[in-house]
Parts: structure tokens; sequence; C-alpha cells
């Protein structure tokens, strides 16, 4: 008698509770599929209308940070001036770093001009030494 009470407690729990949460589940699952398969596809003028929203609310979140940003330093932020010189610590280093990129790229610009020289004027010196050879 007692495991046919428990037999019954465990199909009332699995019909009552978990049937109805994998229930529920499933039509949630059921209504995104629905909600996917009725609507219209996106074309790329959907997709530039979303990317203009996108960009504008970009925008305005820029916006808001820079009012944050200037509000918090107006207030008495002893660290401010500390925040100010790493920018400019970190602006001067992205700038040096881009020069010497320049200067490296240009470099080896002029270190393949050099050496395409070289192999000019070696080849020209051959010849002219094989002329002489060949006119004596």
């Amino acid at each position: 008698m007692s495991k046919l009470e428990e037999e019954i407690q465990v199909t009332d729990f699995i019909v009552k509770d978990k049937l109805s949460r994998d229930l529920v589940v499933l039509k949630r699952q059921h209504e995104i599929c629905n909600n996917v398969a009725n609507d219209s596809y996106i074309n790329k003028a959907t997709l530039e209308t979303l990317n203009s929203k996108i960009n504008l609310v970009r925008t305005q979140v820029n916006a808001l940070l820079e009012k944050q940003k200037h509000s918090q330093n107006n207030s008495n932020d002893k660290l401010a001036p500390f925040r100010q010189q790493a920018a400019i610590i970190v602006r001067k280093k992205d700038s040096l770093l881009e020069n010497y990129r320049n200067a490296m790229n240009r470099y080896n610009v002029l270190q393949t001009q050099v050496e395409v020289g070289l192999h000019t004027c070696q080849n020209q010196y051959i010849q002219s030494l094989n002329f002489e050879f060949f006119i004596q």
C-alpha cells in the first residue's frame, strides 16, 4: 500500500509540477518559432535603418558619458589632474608610436631601394669588367 501511495505521489508530482513547467517552456519555444516564421526577412534597408538607430544611440550614450565626466571633474576630485596628465601621456605615446611606425616604414622602403640600387650597380660593374676583358 505504501509503495502505491509513493507511486501516486511521484506521478502526481510529475504531472503537476514537472510536466506543467515543461509545457510552459515548450509553449514559449513554439511562440518564438511562430514569431520567427511569420516575420518578414531582413533586407538591406532594414539593416541600414537599424544601423542608423544603433549609431544614434551610441552618440547619445557618448554624450551622456561626456556629461558625466564633466560633472565628476567639476566636483572636488583630487585625482583629476593626475587623470589629465595620464591622458596627455597616453596621447603623446600614441603619437610617438605612430611616428616610429612611419619612420620604420620609410626606413624599410629606403633599405629596399638601396639594395636594389646596389644590385644594379654590381651588375653594371660586372658587365663593364666583362666588356674590358672582351676588348683585351
